[in-house]
């Protein structure tokens, strides 16, 4: 696996800054998905305190987890399926608002020449970057989204497993702490699913753009 290097990854900061801004623009105040991720883990952990739970899903349901890993893994679950829905519409009704609009038109634009750039650095190795069209980041970003339901979901573990399946048996603070961690990114796959085609037009536009000048 080959680690981003300096170079890219101050390539990618003002995407990361662009998306954090949108998201806040989103939702109306600042560090939105950091908050939101954090009173949904709240409100897990004080449903666990209150009240018994069975469990929803077969993870939930596996032998041995505690009340506090059922509530976070179903109720991560449940809002996950919720979270595109929530984005979606919030879009629609901030469309209209200045601040909004910038926020996202920066959005795009950070996002479509971080494309770019690495699409500049696989040519010169005479390929295609990761995720080159619309389609297959959008496939991409679904896979992720729907590949986190999944995993806590539908993973069951054996009581034998249980060493090696840290990530649904561990320390349920920690569980805790990576599903926020989880949150934040249903977040952020969200608003990029509804990006993706714009994103991809400003991409292709820099493309030609590109191509013209030689």
């Amino acid at each position: 696996m080959q680690f981003p290097s300096q170079e890219e990854r101050q390539q990618a900061k003002p995407a990361r800054q662009a998306t954090k801004k949108i998201i806040d623009a989103l939702f109306g105040f600042q560090h939105s998905a950091e908050t939101i991720a954090a009173l949904l883990v709240l409100l897990s952990i004080l449903l666990a305190t209150f009240f018994n739970h069975d469990g929803w899903f077969p993870t939930s349901q596996s032998p041995n987890m505690s009340n506090y890993h059922r509530w976070l893994y179903d109720q991560f679950v449940i809002v996950s399926g919720v979270i595109v829905l929530v984005v979606y519409f919030r879009v629609q009704q901030q469309a209209s608002d200045p601040h909004f609009r910038q926020a996202w038109r920066d959005y795009i634009d950070a996002n479509a020449k971080f494309k770019f750039y690495r699409y500049v650095k696989a040519q010169q190795k005479n390929k295609l970057p990761f995720l080159h069209s619309a389609v297959g980041e959008f496939l991409c970003v679904m896979c992720l989204c729907v590949g986190l339901v999944c995993f806590y979901s539908m993973l069951t573990p054996s009581d034998h497993e249980r060493r090696g399946s840290f990530l649904l048996f561990g320390w349920w603070p920690i569980n805790a702490l990576i599903i926020g961690i989880c949150y934040q990114g249903q977040i952020w796959f969200a608003v990029r699913l509804m990006a993706v085609r714009q994103i991809s037009k400003r991409y292709l536009r820099l493309i030609q753009k590109e191509a013209a000048l030689r």
